[in-house]
């Protein structure tokens, strides 16, 4: 009798065990929130898990000189509206340009020579 009790309590510690290692099923989320980079626009789309599901990173066009662009989360099915816009897809490490694209700092006038 206590064989067949110690067999029974065997059994359930295997299966509960076994539940408690047990991975998620595929496409069921990522609790480690992964990112994937699209290589046709370069942008960053997040998994679930880190509050920014379905959402591109993109730098958003600003208006000032000292800070030209902002880093913002926009719905994937929207980048290219931003795009159209002015916005940029965020750099490698995650940051935006400091300088607007063609800002060297001059002026812009050119000298011309005559006859």
């Amino acid at each position: 009798m206590k064989t067949k009790m110690f067999l029974a309590c065997l059994f359930v510690a295997g299966i509960a065990a076994s539940f408690a290692i047990a991975s998620p099923p595929p496409g069921k989320g990522n609790p480690n929130g992964a990112t994937s980079t699209s290589p046709a626009t370069g942008t960053t789309t997040t998994a679930h898990g880190n509050g920014h599901a379905g959402k591109v990173a993109l730098c958003h066009a600003t208006h000032s000189k000292s800070n030209p662009y902002v880093k913002i989360w926009v719905s994937k099915n929207r980048v290219k509206a931003h795009e159209r816009l002015g916005d940029l897809a965020v750099s490698a490490d995650g940051s935006c340009p400091k300088t607007k694209p063609g800002a060297s700092g001059t002026t812009g006038t050119t000298a011309t020579t005559g006859p």
